[in-house]
């Protein structure tokens, strides 16, 4: 085992010291103004990746807890209406057409043998 620490430390070495022997190349202008705009931009788009999940399980609860009680608040109003406006219609059509019935609450409270 410490042979082969020894051989890879050689080749590191020899990497290294052939390494040394490029030229040094210099970056352009504003290089690094640009990585570090873009390292910062990073940073703030993973802050807020990390919110969304947040968001997006809030907006997937409330969603059909809203929906629901838009079809609840349209039901229950509507069938209150609905039952007036039936009422509504059928004295309508019994005075119109000189009908003799019995009070129209009788037909919807009745109950059939």
């Amino acid at each position: 085992m410490k042979n082969k620490n020894l051989n890879i430390e050689s080749e590191i070495q020899k990497t290294m010291d052939l390494l040394d022997d490029f030229p040094k190349i210099q970056a352009r202008y504003g290089f690094y103004d640009r990585l570090s705009y873009r390292l910062e931009k990073k940073e703030s788009e993973a802050a807020t990746v990390q919110a969304k999940p947040i968001w997006n399980v809030l907006r997937h609860a409330i969603t059909p807890a809203v929906v629901s009680a838009g079809i609840f608040i349209g039901v229950f109003f509507g069938l209150e209406e609905q039952a007036t406006t039936v009422d509504a219609n059928l004295e309508t059509l019994i005075e119109t057409y000189g009908l003799s019935v019995p009070s129209v609450p009788n037909y919807f409270n009745a109950e059939t043998n």
